[in-house]
């Protein structure tokens, strides 16, 4: 879950509040939750309207004891909810200033190497933070999960669903459907899955200039404590976030040359469901492949698969 969206508050500003007590109710693509006080206190301040979203690294309130200044609290939020106020800009300023001072000789105050999850999200942290940030990714953004793991295997799936769907809608009462013809179209799939996949990176990239991060497309190599090069240029950074990810590793094994091997990678862009495979590997991305290539070659009957 990356955002969520208040529905309710409980707590008005003003109003003490015990740990463990429902603060406020919020709604994502996944669940709605109420989510619960964690000190004793005082709400002093809430930043989100109800019926707003917001990212769920971003402060949503502060609690503090009764009578405390919270002044600076208050504006160290806002300053990242983009909400600076006059006292809070200042600092800012000041901030910035000193980060100038301190890093003339510097292209940017960091630099963070990969784009998947673990880059991008510290890229953005740094930015709202005030740091000049640089993102280099050599592929796509996004890493992993979005480009050739989780969100690619999802689309597929749906695809495998919906076909499970037609097979047994006469259990739901659904007549003179043909199910024995009922299959799957690969180019179809493949361009419903790269469309949602090219959607989802676009708006990583959105995120990147809404934040102000320079993003370079390129292999970034260290070249020194606070020094990387990409593209055939040197840039230096205060701060270098290593986010490089990993890749998958071909198994130490003699295999039958007549044996077609490939990895999740290449899975997710196959053109046509293979008669028989078999996979290696019974983590998430596995048995995933596993459930899609079921309901797409299963000639039997489908009552009995869930």
């Amino acid at each position: 879950m990356s955002e969520g969206k208040l529905i309710r508050w409980y707590k008005s500003e003003g109003d003490a509040i015990q740990k463990g007590e429902p603060f406020f109710s919020v709604e994502t693509d996944k669940t709605n939750m109420d989510i619960e006080a964690t000190r004793d206190g005082v709400v002093i301040k809430h930043f989100i309207e109800e019926g707003e979203t917001l990212a769920v690294t971003l402060p949503i309130a502060v609690i503090g004891d009764k009578g405390e200044n919270a002044d600076d609290a208050v504006a160290e939020a806002q300053a990242q909810l983009g909400k600076t106020p006059e006292k809070a800009m200042k600092k800012t300023d000041n901030a910035q200033v000193q980060t100038s001072n301190q890093t003339l000789s510097s292209d940017y105050d960091i630099a963070v190497i990969g784009g998947g999850p673990g880059g991008y999200e510290a890229a953005i942290k740094a930015a709202q933070m005030g740091k000049k940030t640089v993102l280099i990714e050599k592929n796509r953004l996004g890493g992993t999960c979005l480009n050739v793991g989780c969100i690619p295997t999802k689309t597929l799936l749906m695809s495998a669903a919906s076909l499970n769907n037609v097979k047994k809608c006469g259990e739901f009462g659904v007549e003179n459907v043909e199910i024995n013809r009922a299959g799957l179209d690969m180019d179809t799939v493949q361009k419903r899955k790269n469309s949602i996949v090219d959607q989802l990176v676009n708006g990583v990239g959105m995120l990147m200039k809404k934040n102000g991060v320079t993003v370079i497309e390129g292999e970034g190599t260290l070249t020194g404590d606070h020094s990387v090069t990409v593209n055939g240029n040197t840039i230096t950074a205060e701060n270098i976030i290593l986010a490089t990810g990993s890749e998958s590793k071909s198994l130490p094994v003699n295999i039958d040359p007549g044996m077609k091997v490939i990895t999740s990678k290449e899975m997710l862009d196959i053109d046509n469901i293979p008669e028989q495979m078999v996979i290696v590997g019974g983590g998430v991305i596995g048995v995933e492949f596993a459930y899609f290539s079921c309901f797409c070659r299963y000639k039997g009957d489908y009552s009995g698969i869930p």
